[in-house]
């Protein structure tokens, strides 16, 4: 399955605005729910404009729904295997 590969690109991207950017600073202030605009060298951009945080929810959501798609595609593939097995245990009685 391709998902789990983008996936793994998805969160890394996403995870720039949690910290893991050049300077290791998280860009999310969860207090206020405010996002930084940006890095600057040696310090985050202190501005917060409202494009920054709707750029950070809608990674929030896209990550979330990618998780959902994984765990409800590995829930359907085991339902799938065992319906597989069951047939086939019927098959040999």
């Amino acid at each position: 399955m391709v998902i789990p590969h983008w996936r793994a690109h998805a969160v890394r991207a996403f995870a720039w605005f949690l910290g893991s950017n050049d300077l290791s600073v998280s860009l999310i202030d969860l207090e206020t729910g405010s996002c930084c605009d940006g890095l600057h060298p040696g310090r985050a951009n202190e501005n917060r404009g409202a494009e920054s945080v709707v750029s950070y929810l809608l990674g929030l959501a896209q990550i979330r729904r990618l998780d959902r798609f994984v765990a409800e595609t590995a829930i359907s593939e085991r339902l799938q295997a065992l319906r597989s097995k069951n047939s086939l245990n019927y098959r040999s009685n």
